[in-house]
């Protein structure tokens, strides 16, 4: 009889979640035994490295290599110096509930200094920001975008570390651009990527 591949969890892999596009069987992976995890026990699981909650799913994340991890920690180096000054908080790989049943987890995220977050993240962020992997794809990574920007995220920046445009989405607008300085509109945030790319060079 032939099974079904294993995952980490020495579980199944299972059918992407409904609207969601046929991708890798690393995907969308579930513990032996169970159609699917409630919120309750993925809240209460720590995974690793830890995973996306989709629909009852856990969504396997892609793992970077060197220029991702790189261009990751000079991201937050970056974000970090600034954060009291820019009144925020700059966090990495940590949970963002985007819907009652959805949990992703961005690998930086900047949030409003008004007052401090629960250790779960609930309220939107003012940025998410994801670098790719090699095994990212663009059309794969917008179903997290929209996640973000659906729950109120004012904007979300998608790196590539083999390119020098950057993926900037806002509610109702999505493009590649080829600015060295980003923002985000009705805030202090603002990244120079050549002051990135120097550090990258380094």
């Amino acid at each position: 009889m032939a099974t079904a591949p294993a995952t980490l969890e020495s579980g199944f892999v299972s059918p992407p979640p409904k609207g969601y596009p046929a991708v890798s069987p690393r995907g969308y992976a579930l513990r032996a035994g169970e159609r699917y995890v409630s919120v309750e026990k993925y809240l209460r699981t720590t995974y690793r490295p830890d995973r996306d909650y989709v629909d009852g799913h856990l969504e396997m994340r892609n793992m970077g290599n060197f220029d991702h991890g790189r261009m990751q920690s000079a991201l937050l180096l970056y974000l970090g110096a600034r954060e009291r000054g820019w009144g925020v908080y700059t966090v990495a790989e940590c949970r963002l509930q985007v819907k009652p049943d959805n949990f992703r987890i961005p690998d930086a995220m900047v949030l409003s200094r008004d007052k401090r977050p629960e250790p779960i993240i609930r309220e939107a962020p003012l940025l998410c920001i994801e670098v790719l992997s090699p095994d990212d794809t663009v059309k794969r990574m917008m179903f997290r975008v929209e996640d973000y920007i659906a729950m109120g995220v004012k904007a979300v920046w998608v790196l590539d570390p083999q390119r020098t445009e950057v993926l900037v989405v806002t509610e109702g607008e999505n493009r590649w651009v080829s600015d060295r300085v980003l923002t985000v509109e009705g805030t202090e945030i603002r990244v120079d990527l050549d002051e990135i790319a120097a550090f990258l060079a380094d």
